[in-house]
């Protein structure tokens, strides 16, 4: 997948740390509801590594980059193609759903996948 810094990560790659995936999109409001309970996680567990793929469509790059500034999303990495549900990742996550949340274990196995960031939160904790 590519980040909006530039970088480029295979999409199950974690680097010995365990991952969390969020799926969303700034047109959608359950998304932007989310995602900021999503930061407060990432800045909680620092021992994890938290990415948002973002599906938002090739023309709303800015739109997206602008989101992020403006709600001080940078604890988080961000993943965007514009290829809306194209996307490589959500293509090998099968995402039909946003947002969506994933968590990958140090062993690269997937330990949590559903809709409620609250449900993961509890899945991070059972990580320890």
């Amino acid at each position: 997948m590519t980040l909006l810094d530039g970088d480029y990560v295979p999409v199950i790659e974690t680097a010995g740390r365990p991952v969390a995936v969020m799926f969303w999109a700034s047109w959608c409001s359950g998304s932007r509801s989310t995602i900021d309970d999503y930061e407060e996680l990432a800045r909680q567990y620092r021992t994890l590594q938290f990415v948002a793929i973002s599906l938002d469509s090739a023309d709303s790059e800015q739109k997206l980059r602008s989101f992020i500034q403006e709600n001080d999303l940078y604890t988080i990495r961000h993943a965007y193609s514009g290829n809306k549900y194209q996307d490589e990742a959500a293509m090998a996550f099968e995402v039909d759903e946003i947002p969506y949340f994933y968590l990958i274990n140090t062993h690269k196995q997937l330990v949590y996948s559903g809709g409620s960031v609250g449900d993961l939160e509890d899945a991070i904790g059972e990580l320890r």
